[in-house]
Protein backbone atom coordinates (compact mmCIF):
# COMPACT_ATOMS: atom_id res chain seq x y z
CA UNK A 1 0.00 0.00 0.00
CA UNK A 2 2.88 2.43 0.75
CA UNK A 3 4.52 1.87 -2.61
CA UNK A 4 1.23 2.56 -4.41
CA UNK A 5 0.82 5.81 -2.45
CA UNK A 6 4.40 6.90 -3.29
CA UNK A 7 3.81 6.15 -7.00
CA UNK A 8 0.62 8.25 -7.00
CA UNK A 9 2.45 11.16 -5.31
CA UNK A 10 5.39 10.95 -7.76
CA UNK A 11 2.97 10.71 -10.69
CA UNK A 12 1.06 13.79 -9.41
CA UNK A 13 4.27 15.82 -9.03
CA UNK A 14 5.44 14.77 -12.50
CA UNK A 15 2.05 15.69 -14.02
CA UNK A 16 2.10 19.07 -12.26
CA UNK A 17 5.63 19.73 -13.60
CA UNK A 18 4.60 18.85 -17.17
CA UNK A 19 1.48 21.04 -17.05
CA UNK A 20 3.46 23.94 -15.53
CA UNK A 21 6.11 23.64 -18.24
CA UNK A 22 3.47 23.64 -21.00
CA UNK A 23 1.76 26.72 -19.55
CA UNK A 24 5.11 28.52 -19.27
CA UNK A 25 6.01 27.86 -22.92
CA UNK A 26 2.55 28.82 -24.15
CA UNK A 27 2.79 32.12 -22.24
CA UNK A 28 6.34 32.72 -23.50
CA UNK A 29 5.19 32.14 -27.08
CA UNK A 30 2.28 34.59 -26.61
CA UNK A 31 4.68 37.16 -25.13
CA UNK A 32 7.01 36.84 -28.12
CA UNK A 33 4.07 37.43 -30.47
CA UNK A 34 3.08 40.56 -28.55
CA UNK A 35 6.64 41.84 -28.43
CA UNK A 36 7.22 40.86 -32.06
CA UNK A 37 10.42 39.03 -31.16
CA UNK A 38 12.05 41.99 -29.37
CA UNK A 39 11.62 44.22 -26.36
CA UNK A 40 9.54 46.71 -28.37
CA UNK A 41 5.79 46.30 -28.20
CA UNK A 42 3.71 46.03 -31.36
CA UNK A 43 3.23 49.43 -32.97
CA UNK A 44 -0.23 50.73 -33.80
CA UNK A 45 0.83 51.28 -37.43
CA UNK A 46 0.93 47.52 -37.94
CA UNK A 47 -2.85 47.40 -37.46
CA UNK A 48 -4.62 47.46 -40.81
CA UNK A 49 -6.47 50.70 -41.45
CA UNK A 50 -4.18 52.93 -39.35
CA UNK A 51 -1.78 55.51 -40.73
CA UNK A 52 0.67 57.54 -38.68
CA UNK A 53 -0.04 61.24 -38.97
CA UNK A 54 2.65 63.85 -39.53
CA UNK A 55 1.46 66.74 -37.37
CA UNK A 56 4.71 68.75 -37.22
CA UNK A 57 3.25 71.67 -39.21
CA UNK A 58 -0.10 71.82 -37.39
CA UNK A 59 -0.73 75.00 -35.40
CA UNK A 60 -3.94 74.07 -33.53
CA UNK A 61 -4.20 72.02 -30.35
CA UNK A 62 -6.67 69.74 -28.64
CA UNK A 63 -6.16 70.06 -24.89
CA UNK A 64 -6.82 67.03 -22.69
CA UNK A 65 -6.53 67.37 -18.92
CA UNK A 66 -5.63 64.72 -16.37
CA UNK A 67 -7.89 63.77 -13.49
CA UNK A 68 -7.19 65.04 -9.97
CA UNK A 69 -4.92 62.06 -9.19
CA UNK A 70 -2.84 62.74 -12.37
CA UNK A 71 -2.94 59.07 -13.39
CA UNK A 72 -5.69 59.02 -16.05
CA UNK A 73 -7.31 61.50 -18.38
CA UNK A 74 -10.14 63.57 -16.96
CA UNK A 75 -13.48 62.79 -18.58
CA UNK A 76 -15.36 65.83 -17.27
CA UNK A 77 -16.24 68.67 -19.63
CA UNK A 78 -15.87 71.06 -16.72
CA UNK A 79 -12.09 71.49 -16.43
CA UNK A 80 -12.39 72.75 -12.84
CA UNK A 81 -12.99 69.09 -11.90
CA UNK A 82 -9.64 68.16 -13.48
CA UNK A 83 -6.03 68.80 -12.53
CA UNK A 84 -3.84 71.45 -14.14
CA UNK A 85 -1.71 68.78 -15.84
CA UNK A 86 -2.59 68.48 -19.52
CA UNK A 87 -1.63 67.05 -22.88
CA UNK A 88 -1.57 69.13 -26.06
CA UNK A 89 -2.38 67.22 -29.24
CA UNK A 90 -1.49 69.03 -32.45
CA UNK A 91 -4.52 69.17 -34.77
CA UNK A 92 -5.29 70.21 -38.33
CA UNK A 93 -8.42 72.17 -37.40
CA UNK A 94 -9.28 74.43 -34.49
CA UNK A 95 -12.47 72.49 -33.68
CA UNK A 96 -11.16 69.00 -32.96
CA UNK A 97 -13.58 66.98 -30.84
CA UNK A 98 -12.60 64.40 -28.22
CA UNK A 99 -14.66 61.19 -28.11
CA UNK A 100 -13.12 58.80 -25.66
CA UNK A 101 -9.95 57.98 -23.75
CA UNK A 102 -8.26 54.95 -22.24
CA UNK A 103 -6.40 55.50 -18.96
CA UNK A 104 -3.59 57.97 -19.67
CA UNK A 105 -2.52 56.27 -22.88
CA UNK A 106 -5.00 56.70 -25.75
CA UNK A 107 -7.42 59.41 -26.87
CA UNK A 108 -10.01 59.10 -29.65
CA UNK A 109 -10.78 62.36 -31.37
CA UNK A 110 -12.19 63.79 -34.59
CA UNK A 111 -10.13 66.30 -36.52
CA UNK A 112 -10.76 67.69 -40.00
CA UNK A 113 -13.45 65.04 -40.72
CA UNK A 114 -11.11 62.18 -39.74
CA UNK A 115 -11.20 59.87 -36.75
CA UNK A 116 -7.83 59.72 -35.02
CA UNK A 117 -6.21 58.08 -32.02
CA UNK A 118 -3.40 59.68 -30.05
CA UNK A 119 -0.89 57.54 -28.16
CA UNK A 120 0.26 59.64 -25.22
CA UNK A 121 3.20 57.31 -24.49
CA UNK A 122 4.72 57.69 -27.97
CA UNK A 123 3.29 61.20 -28.57
CA UNK A 124 2.01 60.14 -32.01
CA UNK A 125 -1.38 60.44 -33.69
CA UNK A 126 -2.83 57.91 -36.11
CA UNK A 127 -5.56 58.38 -38.69
CA UNK A 128 -8.11 55.57 -38.58
CA UNK A 129 -9.71 54.50 -41.83
CA UNK A 130 -13.29 54.86 -40.58
CA UNK A 131 -16.02 57.42 -41.14
CA UNK A 132 -17.00 60.25 -38.80
CA UNK A 133 -20.72 59.57 -39.07
CA UNK A 134 -20.97 57.19 -36.10
CA UNK A 135 -22.49 58.02 -32.73
CA UNK A 136 -19.78 56.60 -30.49
CA UNK A 137 -16.27 55.11 -30.68
CA UNK A 138 -14.71 52.89 -28.03
CA UNK A 139 -11.32 51.27 -27.56
CA UNK A 140 -10.63 47.56 -27.68
CA UNK A 141 -7.47 47.07 -25.65
CA UNK A 142 -5.57 43.90 -24.79
CA UNK A 143 -6.22 43.31 -21.09
CA UNK A 144 -2.69 41.99 -20.45
CA UNK A 145 -0.59 44.57 -22.30
CA UNK A 146 -2.97 47.57 -22.52
CA UNK A 147 -2.09 47.75 -26.22
CA UNK A 148 -4.66 49.07 -28.67
CA UNK A 149 -6.12 46.27 -30.81
CA UNK A 150 -9.25 47.68 -32.42
CA UNK A 151 -12.37 49.84 -32.37
CA UNK A 152 -16.01 49.33 -31.51
CA UNK A 153 -18.30 51.95 -32.99
CA UNK A 154 -22.05 52.47 -32.79
CA UNK A 155 -24.39 53.94 -35.37
CA UNK A 156 -26.79 55.30 -32.76
CA UNK A 157 -27.50 55.21 -29.04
Amino acid sequence: MRIKKKVIIIFGILLLFIVSTLIYFLFLNKSEQINNGSNNQVEITKIKGFKEENSTNYTNNLIVYYDKEDDEFCYYDDTSKCSNKKVLIKTESNNAKRYNEFKDKYIFYEDNDKIKVYNNYTKKSYIINIGTKYFSYEFNVDSLTNEFVGITYYEDE
